[in-house]
């Protein structure tokens, strides 16, 4: 008799049956997981640590940087070949990581700047790397916090706003029309008011959108906006005067003059403020 339970088509033995698959590539993992990889800081913070390293042992560190990239997806990704590619296409480091916005922070892109422009570049990664950020850390998540607050509650107020002068206003207009009232002279210019932002609303919106997207990806509106926030958080600029004098302590110690170091800070400092 055939023992059906061992010849039964089960999906296991189904698997026997079929062709193996190919082997995968090893570039199609990834060290950092798809979907809740990697905080941008602690990417910033890795790539630091590399160019230091590449400085050090004088390695190019375009192949290290493409390297790096294959660990991480989506947008990380992209950022770091954007950045190999300007560097193989023959941009110095410190062209490229201003020119690749995300890359590092602002801070480090101006540590970079000022190594390259002082010739204590060394010493300044070192600088960088080796520097303890949890109080930093701490301080700027408090920073940015009140970032989103501010906008969250001027967003809100505006809501409130836009209610008031379209709903609010047109019906204390009518009801003063039904009683033959005189509408007050404040009332007529809010009316006013409401009536050319309601005829410019599109233009308003469309003006208000690409602001804000040059605030985030143009280098001129993103230096507009730090000296905004810098102007309206003074502790921001306080940590941006810190790390100013952290510059200047690192080139004193190498030896290199004064007037240099505050030379190069004028002319690529990111704060026009300071600069």
């Amino acid at each position: 008799m055939i023992d059906w339970r061992r010849h039964f088509p089960t999906f296991h033995r189904l698997a026997g049956w079929l062709p193996e698959a190919p082997a995968r590539r090893a570039h199609r993992w990834h060290t950092s997981p798809w979907w809740c990889s990697e905080r941008r800081e602690a990417i910033q913070r890795s790539l630091l640590h590399l160019v230091r390293g590449s400085v050090q042992q004088r390695v190019a560190p375009a192949p290290l940087i493409e390297a790096f990239a294959c660990e991480h997806v989506n947008w990380s990704r992209r950022r770091l070949l954007r950045l190999a590619k300007r560097m193989r296409g023959g941009a110095t480091l410190a062209d490229a990581l201003e020119q690749t916005p995300g890359a590092v922070s602002e801070r480090d892109a101006l540590a970079v700047r000022f190594g390259v422009q002082s010739g204590v570049l060394p010493a300044m990664l070192a600088q960088r790397c080796e520097e303890p950020r949890h109080v930093r850390r701490s301080l700027e998540q408090r920073l940015s916090h009140i970032k989103i607050y501010a906008i969250v509650t001027g967003l809100i107020f505006a809501f409130i706003t836009a209610f008031i002068c379209m709903k609010i206003f047109p019906s204390m207009r009518e009801i003063y029309d039904d009683f033959e009232l005189t509408y007050p002279a404040s009332g007529r210019a809010y009316l006013t008011a409401v009536d050319w932002i309601a005829q410019m609303g599109w233009f308003l919106v469309i003006a208000l959108l690409t602001a804000a997207a040059m605030a985030r990806w143009s280098r001129v509106g993103r230096r507009l906006n730090r000296s905004l926030w810098a102007s309206l958080l003074p502790p921001l600029r306080q940590l941006h005067v810190a790390d100013i004098l952290d510059m200047f302590a690192v080139s004193t110690e190498a030896g290199r003059p004064l007037p240099g170091a505050v030379s190069t800070l004028a002319r690529y400092h990111f704060d026009p403020a300071l600069r």
